[in-house]
């Protein structure tokens, strides 16, 4: 590749130049788009004992791939829960 690189370069250096870039680019940005993640905010609103709590904990458990609380170790909660 290095050759190859260097062969183009003394025939266009401008259009190597660009070419380089355009190549650089769209790899950075492929690897930018690989490694996001998407952020979601939900907000849950419901009475007590309605289980909202264990919505939060069970969606925690199926995207983000951890172990969340047991169900019947699930604490009432006091003010506001953040998942």
């Amino acid at each position: 590749f290095a050759l190859f690189s260097l062969f183009i370069f003394k025939l266009r250096p401008k259009n190597f130049k660009f070419a380089l870039q355009k190549m650089f680019s769209l790899i950075a940005e492929f690897w930018r788009y690989v490694t996001s993640k998407t952020e979601v905010n939900i907000l849950i609103v419901g009475l007590d004992d309605a289980g909202k709590t264990t919505l939060l904990e069970k969606m925690k458990k199926i995207y983000t791939k951890k172990e969340g609380i047991p169900r019947s170790k699930i604490p009432p909660t006091l003010g506001l829960n953040v998942g």
